[in-house]
């Protein structure tokens, strides 16, 4: 039997810093987060001494002498390498950099929420905007577009993800020939014409194709002439689009992807909407079922 004044073995494994010099205990002693707020100085001196000066000013100040967008700018830029710096020290750099791969991988549906859906489809006073009887037809076409042009889509298992790829590249297919492809992106130039050769291509390789889009496809020369070929591709997405919204069963679909989920406008007297189960009870509210969230368990 253990004597009472025995001291237990502990057997659990101890935390490792990634930091030379630094224990777990550092963290939490006063002297030990002075050093390692010295550690982290020479670590911004050492990756950018300009902004180390600038960040050390603005600590003396209290942030007096720096506002507004100047301000926020510099504690952006310090903050990704706390990140970093954070990461070095818990040893999770290999992690941070899969978790920063994946979030890199989401920015293709931000800009497809932004570009397409917001801008183009549900902007405020669109034109042309087609109506749910038009939505068969309109789905035979998008179907065999995406079928024919964008085989590779159709192959991956998200199709919120494999629809926003392939609109995105009819988008920089029309800033190209419109003029407007940011000088970034100027280097892809040669290989966005290919792939439009080869869409336009693929489009046409089967009566259905030809029977679908040969009439949107018939310009061809010029920028200009393609530009207007791209753009009846774009016009089909976007109606195709708007007429699923309407669709009864389909718009449900609306409420699981991220990128078709649109602001409401702005009611004040009416920011939660309820539902009432009981007339006879009018007291009794209840969030509609489409907007719960259930949790296991």
């Amino acid at each position: 039997m253990r004597a009472p004044t025995a001291l237990p073995n502990d057997s659990s494994p101890k935390l490792t810093l990634g930091l030379p010099g630094f224990t777990f205990e550092d963290l939490y002693r006063p002297r030990g987060l002075r050093r390692l707020s010295e550690r982290f100085d020479a670590w911004l001196t050492e990756h950018e001494p300009e902004l180390f000066q600038v960040f050390d000013a603005y600590r003396k100040s209290g942030g007096s002498n720096l506002s507004g967008a100047i301000e926020s700018n510099v504690l952006i830029r310090v903050s990704r390498h706390v990140a970093r710096f954070l990461a070095c020290l818990f040893n999770i750099e290999s992690e941070q950099e899969d978790l920063a791969r994946r979030l890199t991988g989401e920015l293709p549906l931000f800009d497809f929420k932004r570009d397409f859906i917001t801008r183009r489809v549900f902007k405020k006073g669109a034109p042309d905007r087609p109506t749910l009887a038009e939505f068969p037809s309109l789905d035979a076409r998008m179907r065999l577009l995406l079928q024919l042009g964008f085989p590779e889509a159709s192959s991956l298992e998200d199709l919120e993800r494999s629809l926003a790829e392939s609109i995105l590249t009819l988008m920089d297919l029309e800033r190209l020939f419109s003029g407007a492809l940011p000088a970034e992106q100027q280097p892809r130039a040669a290989a966005l014409r290919e792939r439009w050769t080869a869409l336009r291509t693929a489009l046409l390789s089967t009566p259905e194709g030809r029977d679908a889009f040969g009439s949107s496809l018939v310009t061809t020369g010029d920028d200009a002439a393609e530009l207007q070929s791209v753009r009846a591709l774009l016009s089909l997405a976007d109606r195709w689009t708007f007429a699923r919204a309407l669709h009864p069963q389909l718009k449900e679909l609306f409420h699981t992807w991220t990128t078709h989920r649109l602001p409401k406008p702005l009611v004040f007297d009416q920011l939660v909407q309820l539902h009432r189960p009981d007339p006879n009870l009018p007291e009794i509210a209840e969030s509609p079922e489409h907007h719960l969230r259930h949790r296991d368990g």
